[in-house]
């Protein structure tokens, strides 16, 4: 049932009427790119590239561990390694859950159904933006980083291994970087889209409308279950997130002291991009958790106003007791670490500059 739908025409209705699954089309489209399908995991061509993106991440960290022989005091290549085992971890994690994913975006079909045709169209939209992006960015790095080893002549490992002219180096570190991309950055990029389009999704859905009150009740159990599910689905996946943005800073700023203090002044495109992105990436989920909590919280404190003459006193008591206990159920976590809130930018914050101090004066 649908309420406050306009006049739409037979395409229109037949748009509305589709699951949610079609809109995160695109943003799946990612997962598949890495080996991961949610439609049908055991096609031979996602296979494929399943054992693609694992073979991969084991040239690069054997590459990695080998380019420690040439500078054994430079923590680069170490602190690499750890990133790529991460993200390999977090890529198996997501294909055994990706059934629980799938069922998590199922879960979101009973409160789309007040959604409007332009509302499907603008998630539609979101969702392809959001998939251009990240190919876009996952392009852009090994671009940028082949440009600038070779126009400031850097003699980077794996090209010390490599006794060829500057076109053939070129080409092979070119396809260095579009590796440590794919296993690193691809899968990243893929959750990360995945879960601020599901909480965009899931804040608009809890906007206020004109709904009668015993399906608000109903459609409130499920914005419990909901968020349960994503804690149970997701929150480890946040907790990797965050290890990946904060590993990637320590890594950037690291090389970036490294450069100045062997004389290098140039200037590092890639790591400045790469904290910039990761910064960027940071506010955008953490005001995209927020805004889906803050809605979810409002439409609890809704359902506060329901009155039945049929109901009695103690009954509305105890029914307004456990919807403000409710509360503690409405909060997006890290695997339960910590919250994802506003206020987590300023912890974050205030970890960057800590560890920045530390290491400018451990240089």
């Amino acid at each position: 049932m649908s309420w406050n739908l306009p006049d739409l025409t037979w395409k229109e209705e037949i748009f509305v009427q589709n699951d949610m699954v079609k809109i995160f089309r695109p943003v799946f489209f990612l997962f598949t790119i890495c080996g991961i399908d949610p439609r049908d995991p055991q096609r031979r061509w996602v296979l494929v590239l399943a054992v693609v993106y694992n073979v991969i991440v084991w040239i690069i960290s054997f590459t990695l561990i080998y380019c420690t022989t040439f500078e054994p005091l430079h923590f680069g290549p170490i602190l690499d390694i750890i990133v790529n085992l991460g993200h390999w971890i977090m890529w198996w994690l997501i294909r055994i859950r990706m059934k629980n994913i799938i069922a998590l975006v199922n879960k979101l079909q009973p409160l789309g159904e007040d959604l409007e045709f332009l509302d499907y169209r603008r998630f539609s939209k979101m969702s392809w933006v959001i998939s251009f992006c990240a190919t876009f960015f996952n392009c852009l790095y090994p671009a940028v980083s082949t440009v600038q080893t070779f126009n400031y002549r850097y003699n980077r490992c794996p090209l010390k291994m490599l006794e060829a002219e500057i076109p053939e180096k070129a080409i092979a570190w070119f396809a260095f970087n579009i590796g440590i991309v794919y296993i690193n950055f691809s899968i990243i990029y893929a959750f990360f889209s995945f879960y601020i389009l599901y909480c965009f999704i899931l804040a608009s859905c809890l906007v206020q409308r004109q709904r009668p009150e015993l399906v608000k009740c109903r459609l409130y159990k499920t914005v419990i279950e909901i968020f349960e599910a994503m804690e149970n689905t997701l929150s480890i996946f946040v907790l990797l997130l965050f290890a990946h943005f904060l590993l990637r800073f320590f890594r950037s700023l690291y090389l970036l002291l490294y450069a100045f203090r062997v004389g290098n002044l140039r200037i590092p495109y890639t790591d400045f991009l790469d904290v910039s992105m990761n910064i960027a990436l940071i506010v955008i989920f953490v005001l995209s958790a927020e805004h889906a909590q803050k809605m979810a919280n409002k439409f609890r404190l809704s359902l506060l106003t329901f009155r039945n003459e049929s109901q009695t006193p103690d009954w509305l008591k105890a029914r307004s007791i456990r919807i403000l206990e409710d509360r503690e159920q409405l909060n997006l976590t890290a695997w339960g670490v910590f919250t994802v809130r506003k206020a987590l930018l300023l912890s974050v914050t205030a970890w960057f500059f800590t560890y920045s101090a530390i290491l400018i004066q451990f240089a």
